[in-house]
Order: structure tokens, then C-alpha cells, then sequence
């Protein structure tokens, strides 16, 4: 019975897992810390990205944040991947984004979404969320950070 459950339980995980694997990324106007704009196709295209939804306020976020920075050189040599740290905070906030990209000396970018509008097009409600990219499709979904789970989005990423 316990066998069964659990047979269940996975495949409706797994099922769930790949309807939404394969949903577009809404193209949605994003700023740099500089002020420049840019939009989610832009940074996407046909190469494979990382977008990480984060916020200020969020503990769970900044571990997963200097956890990745820790691995991303590594990454980005073996792969090719980019990441994008997609700050969720108001626009008040971008000194104290601004602050701790520069103090966590991040290597990768980190874009705006201060008027919430990816936020909103992707119907999220918890963050840490990190996508992975291909194509302009989103084709794995992490919500959540635990000690060790950039290792799985490595995986993913391969």
C-alpha cells in the first residue's frame, strides 16, 4: 500500500513538473542596476539562462544568492549558462539591491522588477524561485532554497 501511494504520489509530481516545464517566459521589460532597460527575451533568446526571483527581505534568498555566486564562474565555464538575479523589491529598494550585489561582489547580473510585472506574468507568490531558460521556454522550476540545492540546478542545467 505505502508502495503504491508513493508511486502515485511521484508520477503526480513528475506530471505536474512537465505541464508546466515547457511554459513560455512572458516578455517583460526589466531595468539593470544602470538604469538600462532590457526584456526577458532579450536575455534569453536561444541560449539557456538562470533567472532567480529574489528580494531584499527574503533570508532564504541571499543564502541561495552567495550560494550560486560561490559556483557560478565554474558554472558559466562549463556551460555557458547566464545568470540574471531578478530583484522582486519597489523601486525604493534598488540602493539596498545596488548595495548588496556590490558587497556580495556577484558575479552576475542583476535586474528590476520593481514594478512587479514578471512577478505577476509568472503568478508567483514565494520566492526564492529559480528558472532555467532554454529557447524562451522555462523547462525547470525551483522554488525555495535548501543548503546544497544549486547543486541539483547544476544538474539541471547539464
Amino acid at each position: 500500500m505505502r508502495t503504491t501511494v508513493f508511486v502515485i504520489l511521484f508520477l503526480f509530481g513528475f506530471c505536474c513538473n512537465n505541464l508546466f516545464a515547457q511554459k513560455r517566459l512572458p516578455n517583460v521589460v526589466l531595468n539593470k542596476l544602470d538604469g538600462t532597460v532590457v526584456t526577458t527575451n532579450d536575455i534569453s533568446g536561444n541560449d539557456t539562462v538562470v533567472l532567480s526571483l529574489w528580494s531584499t527581505k527574503c533570508v532564504p534568498c541571499k543564502k541561495e544568492l552567495r550560494a550560486i555566486n560561490k559556483v557560478y564562474n565554474e558554472w558559466h565555464k562549463d556551460t555557458g549558462v547566464k545568470l540574471y538575479a531578478v530583484a522582486i523589491d519597489n523601486a525604493k529598494e534598488k540602493s539596498t539591491i545596488r548595495k548588496m550585489a556590490k558587497q556580495g561582489d556577484w558575479d552576475f547580473d542583476v535586474l528590476l522588477d520593481d514594478k512587479k510585472k514578471l512577478k505577476k506574468a509568472l503568478g508567483i507568490r514565494a520566492v526564492p524561485l529559480t528558472l532555467i531558460i532554454k529557447n524562451n521556454k522555462i523547462v525547470y522550476r525551483q522554488v525555495g532554497y535548501t543548503t546544497g540545492s544549486e547543486k541539483k540546478l547544476f544538474r539541471m542545467i547539464k
